[in-house]
């Protein structure tokens, strides 16, 4: 019996292996995803695929690819992550789009026992010039095999493979009109116009940050550090200065008492250089002006122009619908310097340089008098009661508010406008704009709070 039981498994395992000598003109999969065993990657999957070694789903579409015929496809059901995140754009690259893509599919969630947001994708063996990918997105479908079924019989949007091959990290991205997706065909901010960096991580911040009043009057070795913020375009104030006696020895050397380095500088050559800063964290980048002798953070990063004059242009064009609505496409919450340095700049944008140059600044003056003019601003007179002071003072403050916010909303207006018509887009371009960035805070959101309650805060005073 244990003859007859080990010699069919022989049998079996050799037909396993003459299976996988074939080669086939169709290889149809659901494959695991995932990482591997270490044992297994260490051992096998890095030399046998390199490419595809980080999750097993790729790893078996790569092989799934090896096992066609030339001509013939593949087709999968995967973890969506492998068409978007930039830690598979080398596969994406190298395996998927050096290939014909036929279709992809978004099928979302709930498709899978397992929780986990799905694609599909159809692949041809060998490289095809002039393709067209049929892209289709049923992720939010409450029928997707239905659905799937018309989009089929109608006719699927198409994408040239070849503009996929240029979109930022090769991602796959569904439902934007050609309009917007052929925008990504131009040169990128870094390095065509500007360095875009990630600053230091202090490692102590109780140890190195303070608030400016904190600081003596004649202090020195401190300087002004942008660690983000909240939305604030054109202008963002900080109120943190960080120890950079000695160019910052202290900060630089910290470890702990094993040597261990507890902060990680970065960019260090950029510290003091003027330019643009933004926060990392949020739906909408909103970069503002970051005056020379600055320091920054892996928060707080930065945007320096190569040229000068290149300043306002750049400032005007990132906080425009257009460069939020392009670097969304590709990235999430986190606008980690390497997705903003690929936010294209469109040559026809470039033409009006020196329109945004003026509506930028013109931005900044208004952003920047919202809010000092609470300061500017006499409070007390000698010959007027206190009543009378407190509504004389409220009613400047809210005519200098209004004049300043209507000044920047024309501007930004006018930004939008001037790039929108030098673009061409057209009704869905602009309709998938405006949808790609619905809940966006609006320029009054950008005022602090207590500039809106300067009844309370001069009562406080008094």
């Amino acid at each position: 019996y244990q003859r007859r039981l080990f010699a069919e498994d022989a049998a079996h395992g050799f037909a396993f292996i003459d299976l996988c000598r074939k080669r086939y003109a169709v290889v149809v999969m659901n494959p695991p995803f995932g990482e591997a065993s270490k044992k297994i990657k260490a051992n096998y999957l890095k030399n046998a695929y390199p490419l595809s070694e980080s999750n097993l789903a790729i790893t078996f579409c790569e092989r799934g690819l090896d096992l066609c015929t030339d001509n013939s496809c593949t087709a999968y059901i995967a973890d969506k992550s492998i068409i978007i995140r930039n830690s598979y754009e080398d596969w994406r690259r190298g395996i998927l789009l050096s290939n014909r893509v036929n279709w992809i599919v978004n099928t979302g969630w709930d498709v899978l026992d397992a929780n986990v947001e799905t694609h599909l994708s159809i692949i041809q063996k060998g490289s095809f010039s002039l393709n067209q990918v049929s892209l289709v997105d049923i992720s939010q479908s409450n029928d997707k095999s239905i659905d799937l079924y018309n989009t089929i019989s109608a006719g699927a949007e198409l994408q040239s493979q070849s503009l996929l091959e240029k979109t930022p990290n090769a991602v796959v991205f569904f439902g934007v009109p050609y309009n917007i997706s052929q925008l990504f065909d131009n040169d990128n901010l870094d390095p065509c116009f500007a360095d875009v960096r990630i600053g230091t991580s202090p490692g102590d911040s109780f140890r190195f940050y303070r608030y400016y009043w904190e600081l003596p009057l004649n202090s020195s070795g401190w300087l002004t550090v942008w660690n983000g913020g909240e939305f604030s375009p054109f202008f963002r104030e900080s109120y943190f200065s960080i120890n950079w006696k000695n160019s910052g020895k202290e900060l630089i050397n910290l470890s702990d008492k094993n040597g261990k380095p507890l902060s990680f500088p970065r960019n260090l050559d950029y510290v003091g250089r003027a330019g643009m800063s933004y926060g990392k964290r949020g739906n909408i980048i909103n970069p503002a002006i970051m005056n020379c002798g600055c320091s920054f953070t892996d928060e707080g990063q930065i945007i320096i122009p190569s040229e000068k004059d290149n300043s306002w242009f750049l400032l005007a064009y990132i906080n425009s619908n257009v460069s939020r609505c392009l670097i969304n496409l590709y990235c999430g919450q986190h606008k980690h310097s390497g997705y903003v340095r690929k936010i294209p700049i469109p040559k026809k944008v470039v033409t009006l340089h020196s329109e945004l140059t003026e509506l930028a600044k013109s931005s900044f003056v208004a952003a920047y008098e919202i809010r000092v003019q609470i300061a500017e601003h006499r409070l007390f007179s000698p010959s007027l009661s206190i009543q009378e002071t407190l509504a004389l003072t409220q009613a400047t403050h809210a005519r200098a508010l209004n004049e300043n916010l209507e000044t920047l909303t024309s501007c930004i207006e006018q930004i939008n406008e001037k790039i929108n018509s030098a673009l061409g887009l057209d009704c869905a371009a602009l309709d998938f704009l405006n949808k790609s960035l619905e809940g966006m805070p609006l320029p009054e959101d950008s005022v602090p709070a207590y500039i809106f309650k300067l009844d309370e805060f001069v009562k406080q005073l008094l």
